[in-house]
């Protein structure tokens, strides 16, 4: 007989790769539990964090997974195989650069966390962001950022499917925005490549040199993740990409 420990695990579980909301009948069928057993169990997962409610009442990860997650050595992974990534977009386009990661336990822009951003000469960031890419502080640039990490991830868009390709968002003020998906790698979240040009005469031509750069980042980001995880006896599965020139 599965113990409690066991029936919770069931439960964070049930979820799919997107973290999709279930209703609580949806999570006690794929939970293999009664209703009122899984009901019972959630309380107390959602009053550790580990479950959260959204507002229609359905259930999807909580951000203690998350905060938890962050301290496993695949997220770890991530961020170490994206930095020399990220510095060398940023040598290449002196523009931010960063990966933002899909959270699916939250709402709202806070779905969105930047894991790594390089600003700059010795200007890195790593771990958990909850403010979103920016290359300035005027907020243009977070929503021009945000918002094409939303469409790569497939948060936006016609259909709500991940982009495939490059993203180009810009702002009112002339920043622009580019993301490209990383293509999927099993066990780490949906995660994309960003990078911010500042508005200028030359911004569009920039973008235009920097769109490739950014494909090619998003790529070689999966696959270094893989090769990590390959010295150290995972088994990573990255699907998709092309070349990474």
């Amino acid at each position: 007989m599965d113990g409690l420990l066991d029936r919770a695990v069931r439960l964070l579980s049930a979820f799919d790769d997107d973290g999709a909301p279930l209703t609580p009948t949806e999570l006690a069928a794929r939970a293999g539990l009664a209703t009122s057993t899984a009901h019972r169990i959630a309380t107390d997962l959602e009053r550790l964090g580990l479950l959260a409610r959204t507002s229609s009442g359905g259930y999807v990860p909580g951000t203690t997974l998350w905060a938890l997650g962050e301290r496993a050595p695949v997220a770890t992974r991530l961020r170490e195989a994206a930095l020399p990534h990220l510095r060398r977009l940023h040598e290449l386009t002196g523009a931010e650069s960063h990966v933002t990661v899909l959270d699916p336990a939250a709402e709202g822009a806070a779905r969105l966390r930047c894991v790594v951003r390089v600003r700059g000469a010795g200007a890195d960031d790593a771990g958990a962001d909850p403010d979103p890419p920016s290359g300035r502080s005027s907020g243009a640039d977070s929503d021009a950022a945000l918002s094409a990490v939303a469409v790569a991830l497939g948060l936006t868009g016609p259909v709500g499917a991940r982009s495939t390709e490059l993203t180009l968002v810009r702002a009112d003020d002339g920043t622009l925005a580019l993301a490209a998906p990383v293509p999927e790698v099993q066990g780490l979240p949906a995660a994309a490549v960003g990078l911010v040009v500042g508005p200028g005469d030359d911004s569009d031509a920039a973008a235009r040199r920097a769109g490739p750069l950014v494909v090619a980042a998003s790529v070689a980001v999966a696959r270094a993740v893989s090769v990590e995880d390959s010295v150290t006896g995972a088994r990573l599965v990255v699907s998709g990409g092309g070349p990474t020139g």
